[in-house]
């Protein structure tokens, strides 16, 4: 594995090294769960389209997604909310998703 080399204050240092003693971790194990969180994509995508800051159409785009249906199906199977939608029109998608799924 490479290695990475960061620049920090001694007494962000010193936070970190009691944060990570405190939840018995490492420094390197921080980082490298906090660089995955913040790259990760797929998820990424689908939080953005559920809080309203990617379309439909972008989010689909991007995840390779044939339709809206499988969009609101892995929005739904990730747990996610969509908020930026009205409940009548989450519902008629959950509805559409489910017929979907049916004919498969």
């Amino acid at each position: 594995m490479p290695n990475l080399t960061v620049n920090v204050t001694p007494e962000l240092l010193k936070q970190a090294k009691l944060y990570a003693s405190q939840h018995n971790t490492t420094l390197s194990d921080l980082v490298r769960s906090n660089l995955a969180e913040l790259t990760k994509t797929d998820k990424t995508v689908l939080e953005k389209f559920a809080d309203g800051s990617v379309s439909s159409e972008d989010a689909r785009a991007l995840l390779n997604f044939k339709n809206k249906d499988e969009l609101f199906h892995a929005i739904c199977s990730g747990g996610l909310a969509i908020y930026h939608i009205s409940r009548d029109k989450a519902e008629k998608m959950a509805n559409d998703a489910i017929l979907l799924a049916e004919l498969k």
